[in-house]
């Protein structure tokens, strides 16, 4: 008789512009790799959770994706903005 592993959930928001695709994209392969490795040894279910995932509303952007994502599900923010602040450099 084996004892079925439980698993904590992670939460973690994602937000960046979207002229980091390619950095957002690798972030996903990082969470999907660790929770077939590290993550899943130590009990741990990594869930990416963005802005793109959001259904539309009637609102502010903002708060239409903090209704739906709300701030105290997080377990971790992750603000990628390495495009923006390259740019922001460069101009100086």
């Amino acid at each position: 008789m084996s004892a079925e592993k439980q698993y904590r959930k992670v939460l973690i928001f994602v937000a960046s512009p979207g002229d980091v695709s390619i950095e957002r994209a690798r972030l996903a392969n990082v969470i999907e790799a660790l929770n077939h490795g590290l993550a899943d040894h130590l009990g741990l279910m990594l869930e990416l959770k963005e802005w793109g995932q959001v259904a539309p509303g009637m609102s502010r952007a903002e708060d239409v994706i903090l209704s739906q994502i709300p701030v105290d599900t997080w377990d971790f923010f992750c603000g990628d903005f390495m495009a923006a602040l390259r740019n922001a450099i460069r101009r100086r």
